[in-house]
């Protein structure tokens, strides 16, 4: 026990769940999550069914905090409700349980001192950690002989709906801490979030209205911009783009949008798999001329927006597939058809496609051959 506190004693715990419905629901993905977060420093991994804990056992070798998510008609209890799930975990291999310790009944009708004295009678050297929604059942988790006291914010919000003033769904956390928390940490969190907020903004206008500049500007000019000009256009485009990021947020803000973060996520499926299909476009294949890069540009465009309002059954996150699959099969085909019309030769600039890589190896090995000559030659002189 005291090894294991000490393992865990001001370090990271990093969370590393995905349910069926979800596009990263995999026990090998959730290994290779749980091996990036202990290569950035995390020191205990909590995640969710047996088998998804034996991955990741496998692949690091940090203590486990481990639950069932698993529904039952009777009860709201929902992260190991029942000894079934106990069960599962112990034989799994976890160093610590975590299970719902909320004043609602379990299963069958139990309560949560009855669940707790079966679990100790079955498991005695088990340690348990109580995820609980309010002091009170923290305290009374203590007493019942948890090892371990945990949170839970959604239970929370659930148990207290009034509190949650007009939050939803991934806003709970905002309205958690604007509405319940102390004022001053209030501040000193809200001012960390600001911070990562505004550097992540600078960020992405910098992005932009460099892109923009350098790789459509002067492609529109068709002529060299000065310095003095790409600063002055990159200040434009980034007070354009700063305007419509906020007239976007006040939609989100103001709209019927239940989460902006499937919004989001929506909405980049739609722009980036468009994009992501001219790159492969450009970068995989050798024989696509522009007349195809365009074609596919519009069609995948025009198919991913018509799935997206009238076909909604369709996965948000089967978008981007979809668009560059689409943007492929048109680029190629337009480009066959415009070469046997026209009868133009359509190839790609030297060092612009994959099949260039092997060419600029070996040039570069050639050049590294010389080198050493080319310095002896200079001595020599």
């Amino acid at each position: 026990m005291r090894d294991l506190n000490e393992k865990l004693r001001g370090n990271l715990i990093v969370s590393c769940q995905a349910l069926p419905d979800e596009p990263l629901h995999s026990s090998f993905i959730m290994g290779r999550m749980a091996l990036a977060a202990e290569q950035g420093g995390a020191r205990g991994i909590r995640a969710n069914t047996a088998e998804d804990i034996r991955e990741i056992r496998r692949n690091v070798d940090l203590p486990v905090i481990g639950i069932v998510k698993r529904e039952y008609q009777d009860s709201d209890i929902y992260i190991t409700p029942t000894l079934r799930e106990a069960d599962e975990l112990v034989e799994a291999g976890c160093e610590i349980i975590a299970t719902d310790a909320t004043d609602r009944l379990r299963p069958d009708g139990q309560t949560l001192d009855e669940f707790y004295e079966q679990l100790r009678d079955r498991f005695p050297g088990q340690k348990f950690m109580a995820d609980c929604s309010t002091v009170e059942e923290a305290l009374h988790a203590d007493k019942l002989g948890f090892d371990y006291i945990g949170t839970g914010l959604y239970i929370f919000c659930q148990q207290n709906p009034a509190l949650l003033q007009t939050a939803q769904q991934d806003q709970i956390f905002a309205s958690f801490i604007a509405y319940q928390l102390p004022v001053g940490i209030t501040g000193l969190l809200l001012a960390a979030i600001y911070a990562a907020a505004q550097s992540t903004l600078s960020t992405g206008l910098n992005s932009v209205a460099t892109s923009w500049t350098l790789d459509i500007q002067e492609r529109l000019t068709k002529k060299p911009l000065s310095f003095e000009q790409q600063t002055k256009i990159a200040r434009w485009v980034s007070l354009g783009v700063g305007v419509l990021s906020i007239v976007v947020a006040m939609i989100l803000a103001n709209g019927q949008i239940k989460s902006a973060y499937v919004w989001f996520n929506s909405f980049m499926g739609l722009v980036l798999g468009v994009l992501a299909g001219t790159f492969v476009l450009g970068v995989f294949t050798k024989k696509t001329s522009p007349m195809g890069a365009y074609s596919a540009f519009a069609v995948s465009s025009i198919l991913i927006i018509w799935i997206k309002y009238m076909e909604p059954d369709v996965s948000i996150w089967s978008y981007s597939l979809i668009t560059i699959g689409i943007s492929v099969i048109v680029g190629l085909v337009v480009s066959a058809i415009e070469r046997a019309v026209t009868g133009r030769k359509v190839e790609a600039d030297t060092y612009m496609t994959v099949y260039d890589l092997k060419k600029i190896k070996d040039e570069k090995k050639v050049g590294a051959d010389k080198a050493p000559n080319a310095v002896l030659a200079e001595e020599g002189e």
